[in-house]
């Protein structure tokens, strides 16, 4: 009895083995990308480099500019001598009307070249930009206004940017808010300390205390700062550790990314990069999502007193205009993901219904002679296209990018009352560079179908696209519909079965009825033949459904309209199915939640 009962269970467990070894499916392999080659060698420090205004490369219609004291860029087209600055070169006209409610930090950012938006342990998410915290830090307590802490390396074409984005403040969790009674007394700066911040006593933990700790001046945090960290050797990470054995659990990550961005001159104009393998993070704040050059070819409101003509381009639909200074300062601004919403992330809330967008470019046309097409190369999948009008924060139209360099989805834990939101990330950055190439128009060029022209070149000259259709004549296509899952109910009980809205005989039938009213023009597609229908399974095979007429019926429609001079299309998704082949497939291959 004893061998038989091992030779089943052997049995079974073979059968599980070769059930999981011989029809798993495999994960697919994806090929790493032409990276932009990086390495930290050669760059020069910002506080080395003096020139305003450096040529740092030509070509037959362009020059490139670059200001080696804030790494702004420039580029002139010498074939109508517009220049397209990288940021704005003169203040924004509203920091000189008071009746405008600008503020610093507008002012900040369109002196930035990036906005990055990081995120720490809990997952909550921060926005800062690199103006005041890389290319112009403010006053601190140990360096002085104007810090630079970023560097430059000039290449073939072009230069490399590598900014250190770091918080360079001293921080009053700098400092212990709490020092034992004996210890603080026996230090040589009590009298100071006890003057100067140490000025509460707590009776329950026999300790000094700084009452008014996070509200500390500069003047009194630079004094501490002589005493804990020139002569007691402090950290940041002993003072919070300290302050934690109190029970003061107060923390403030201060954040510290390298962030490498690559600008080259090319025969169209200027392309721009955030070079992946630059991207340096901590364990404790990492990176969400960099904006790349959010003030590039930016337009003010009004020059010389006259409000500035022109409009901005972007992919809605089969193309929208959002035309400058339209007053419509009190509706969200244009901001939409590429390729609609992750079908894998479940959301928060009910996503507002757009219709999505499927080419990643956008434009903006200057007046009558002055435009460009921003196409994005690399990591389209990862991007959001913004358009802003003036009157928003301040007097800039402005069109930029935005790269998601991880995925969030936002959960929520808990039932009934005790529920609370949190925010789940991606651990790796997604393995890519993020580029936006800017085609910059000129002349008869500079409009709206200059801009869809110059995004047709790209698809033909730089991914080999080759023009297919020369119909010239309009074409219509005829949409039929096949299986589809039908409820019905077996003594009561509910089940799903196949059936049909159009079988392949009564298509033809259908097009033999069009073909007597005159229409000859036509091609057919056909949804639900394939894989379960219209709510079909994983697309492993193309199996034609039977109950609409099999592979021989599907042969007798594609034979009938190759007749007459049609084609046929099956129609199938890819991105979703109904069901998988294996027992526990659903659970091994749908897409996991974020973690």
């Amino acid at each position: 009895m004893t061998l038989k009962k091992g030779i089943i269970l052997t049995s079974l467990l073979v059968l599980v083995v070769l059930y999981f070894a011989l029809f798993n499916m495999r994960p697919t392999q994806v090929e790493d990308l032409d990276l932009i080659e990086f390495s930290e060698e050669g760059f020069v420090d910002a506080t080395d480099l003096t020139d305003t205004n450096r040529l740092v490369a030509s070509n037959e219609h362009f020059e490139l500019y670059l200001d080696q004291t804030t790494s702004y860029f420039k580029v002139v087209d010498t074939r109508n001598n517009q220049v397209w600055e990288s940021n704005p070169s003169v203040p924004d006209p509203w920091e000189l009307d008071f009746t405008k409610p600008i503020t610093q930090s507008a002012v900040n950012r369109q002196k930035s070249t990036l906005e990055i938006a990081y995120y720490n342990q809990a997952g909550s998410l921060t926005t800062v930009n690199n103006y005041n915290r890389s290319i112009y830090h403010a006053q601190t307590i140990l360096d002085p206004a104007g810090q630079r802490t970023f560097s430059i390396k000039e290449i073939d074409g072009g230069f490399q940017v590598l900014y250190n984005i770091v918080d360079l403040e001293i921080d009053y969790l700098h400092f212990p808010k709490f020092i034992d009674k004996d210890e603080l007394e026996a230090m040589d700066d009590y009298d100071l300390l006890t003057s100067l911040a140490y000025t509460g006593f707590n009776e329950e933990f026999n300790a000094y205390e700084i009452v008014n700790y996070e509200n500390m001046s500069r003047l009194i945090r630079g004094r501490l700062y002589d005493v804990f960290y020139e002569k007691l050797d402090y950290t940041r990470e002993r003072a919070i550790q300290e302050n934690e054995s109190y029970g003061y659990m107060e923390q403030e990550e201060q954040f510290s990314f390298d962030v490498g961005v690559q600008v080259l001159l090319t025969d169209e104009g200027v392309k721009t990069s955030v070079i992946h393998d630059s991207l340096r993070e901590t364990d404790d704040v990492r990176l969400g999502r960099i904006s790349l050059y959010p003030l590039f070819g930016t337009a003010v409101s009004e020059q010389n007193g006259e409000a500035t003509e022109g409009k901005i381009v972007v992919p809605d639909g089969s193309g929208a205009v959002i035309e400058f200074n339209n007053g419509k300062v009190l509706q969200d601004s244009y901001r939409q993901r590429l390729y609609g919403r992750d079908q894998s992330l479940l959301p928060f809330q009910m996503p507002e219904q757009r219709q999505n967008i499927h080419i990643p470019l956008y434009g903006m046309v200057k007046g009558d002679d002055a435009a460009f097409a921003a196409i994005i190369t690399e990591g389209d999948g990862m991007a959001t296209i913004n358009a802003e009008v003036s009157g928003r924060t301040d007097s800039y139209n402005k069109a930029y990018t935005t790269f998601h360099l991880r995925e969030r989805e936002s959960v929520v834990i808990g039932t009934g009352f005790n529920t609370y939101g949190v925010d789940l990330w991606t651990r790796d950055i997604v393995r890519t560079d993020f580029s936006v190439d800017y085609r910059l128009l000129a002349n008869e060029d500079a409009s709206y179908v200059g801009i869809a022209h110059s995004y047709q070149d790209y698809l033909q000259r730089v991914l080999g696209l080759e023009p297919s259709d020369f119909t010239h004549s309009t074409v219509i296509t005829a949409e039929f519909i096949g299986a589809y899952d039908k409820r019905e109910f077996f003594l009561g009980v509910p089940y799903y079965a196949l059936d049909t809205m159009t079988t392949f005989e009564q298509a033809e039938h259908i097009v033999a009825q069009l073909m007597d009213r005159g229409v000859t023009n036509m091609n057919a597609v056909y949804l639900g033949a394939l894989n379960g229908g219209i709510d079909n399974e994983l697309n492993t095979r193309a199996n034609i459904e039977g109950i609409l007429g099999g592979d021989d019926g599907y042969a007798r429609l594609n034979t009938y309209l190759e007749d007459h001079g049609m084609r046929l299309y099956a129609g199938t998704s890819f991105m979703s199915t109904s069901s998988y082949h294996k027992l526990f497939d659903q659970y091994r291959y749908t897409a996991s939640r974020i973690r």
